[in-house]
């Protein structure tokens, strides 16, 4: 994610954005740092280490 800063700080802020509403931003940062460190990942793994963390 480092190498590519701009995309990902406009990923987060569009993402903060829709989450908002929903979820804590923090929160919701370890969910898309998570879905692009671990992609592809199931959604029965990512339920179950959200979960946990």
């Amino acid at each position: 994610m480092s190498w590519l800063h701009p995309q990902w700080t406009e990923l987060v802020e569009r993402a903060g954005e829709v989450a908002a509403v929903a979820i804590d931003p923090n929160d919701a940062y370890v969910v898309l740092q998570t879905l692009v460190g671990a992609w592809p990942v199931s959604d029965e793994r990512l339920g179950v280490y959200l979960r946990k963390a």
